[in-house]
């Protein structure tokens, strides 16, 4: 459920309200996004820390510089009634506060910055996120299909979520949007009959010869790394590729490296190296304390 924003949002976070020390960092996704005048989009913004923060604090966000921009707000003529904002469980358990803002207009493109603040400790802002909004106009100019975000990084058997927009065409509401593995900007084959058993899609709305579908592949695995196209198939049989890619990385554990197919020998004979050094080390310390214990 998404509720309207009221900006500064206040949160208050169930933790210890001990001193901190560490820092925390605030980071947005995706770092462009373009969408077509009319539709709707989805800013994130997440923080982390390495230790507790303060109990109390709030989230702004701006377009242009932080303070010095302009405050979105539906309290803000140029938003009013346009803006909205996760539920505050999703900051409290996730650490997320993602804007919405409803109906673009172009005047709405620009770059927005998230701000996190704790009272009496710090404040930090995002890198920002580059709004482009493309007018009725100007739609031939793009691609049909375009995706966000740009960039996943996931651990091992986490999931990944990409969002396929279609807009400005009269196949969209009936399009079905799917993925496939590129490489060099190229689509190389679909997905593998594995990561298609991972696969779901789920339809996010349609209006207006629009339609959005959200795609996620769950259990990533090291080998899921890569860069991945929103592709659509409508009912006359035409096929519309996005006009951008997301570059999906999984982070991968020792074992996987070692069984990875893409492994160069170079590498696989590195770990046999270690593990032999390994091995002498733990039987060189075993021999030094063997005369000790037979001479008790």
């Amino acid at each position: 459920m998404i509720l309207p924003l009221t900006i500064p949002v206040a949160f208050f976070i169930q933790c210890a309200a001990s001193t901190v020390q560490s820092t925390f960092l605030v980071h947005q996704s995706p770092a462009i996004l373009r969408a077509a005048e009319g539709t709707r989009v989805i800013l994130n913004c997440t923080f982390q820390s390495a230790g507790t923060l303060p109990s109390v604090g709030q989230a702004s966000w701006w377009r242009g510089r932080v303070r010095e921009g302009l405050l979105v707000s539906n309290s803000n003529w140029a938003f009013k009634g346009r803006v909205f904002v996760s539920e505050l469980e999703l900051f409290l358990n996730r650490s997320t506060v993602s804007l919405q803002i409803a109906a673009l207009q172009r005047s709405d493109a620009g770059v927005y910055y998230c701000e996190v603040e704790f009272l009496q400790y710090a404040t930090r802002y995002g890198g920002g996120t580059t709004l482009e909004v493309i007018g009725k106009g100007d739609k031939d100019k793009y691609p049909p299909v375009y995706q966000y975000p740009l960039i996943i990084e996931a651990n091992g058997g986490e999931a990944a979520e990409i969002v396929c927009v279609c807009y400005g065409s009269p196949d969209c509401p009936d399009l079905r949007l799917d993925l496939v593995r590129v490489s060099a900007g190229k689509e190389v084959s679909e997905l593998s009959s594995s990561l298609r058993r991972r696969t779901e899609s789920r339809p996010l709305e349609s209006y207006n010869n629009a339609s959005e579908v959200c795609v996620r592949v769950t259990g990533l695995e090291y080998s899921d790394s890569g860069e991945y196209k929103c592709r659509g198939y409508s009912g006359s049989g035409s096929v519309i590729v996005s006009g951008n890619a997301t570059t999906v990385a999984v982070k991968s554990s020792w074992a996987e490296v070692l069984v990875d197919d893409d492994c160069s020998e170079d590498r696989v004979w590195i770990f046999v190296r270690i593990a032999i050094t390994l091995a002498l080390a733990v039987l060189s310390i075993a021999a030094a304390l063997l005369p000790a214990r037979t001479a008790e």
